[in-house]
């Protein structure tokens, strides 16, 4: 895959983080009423978008970040489902921050570039 192609497809997931974002302050905003937990959704929302933008600017430290945070949500949708925690905190971008990851590792070489051994 050529690095170019591969700054495409990252810009792309970026813009569907972007709208996801977007929307999500939008309809936190739009019908307010009172604080509720799944108003934090937004925020973290906000969060994968900006880890996102680092792996398109091409830093290796936001794909590690990443694939962390991704990691984190799937233990708490695992473990804490039934509570009103874990599906604030385990639905954020589920299932598709799971295909992101797989096509950030498919993509690791063109988009963060080679590293020296040297």
């Amino acid at each position: 895959m050529s690095p170019s192609l591969s700054r495409v497809i990252a810009g792309i997931i970026l813009l569907f983080h972007l709208f996801i974002t977007a929307h999500g302050f939008y309809t936190m905003f739009s019908d307010y009423q009172a604080w509720e937990q799944m108003m934090i959704n937004p925020f973290l929302q906000l969060l994968f978008t900006l880890i996102w933008s680092g792996i398109w600017m091409g830093k290796r430290v936001f794909g590690f970040a990443y694939f962390l945070v991704v990691l984190f949500e799937i233990l708490i949708r695992v473990f804490f489902i039934k509570s009103s925690f874990g599906k604030v905190f385990g639905d954020i971008f589920f299932p598709a921050d799971l295909i992101f990851t797989g096509l950030m590792i498919i993509m690791y070489k063109p988009i963060f570039g080679e590293r020296s051994t040297q």
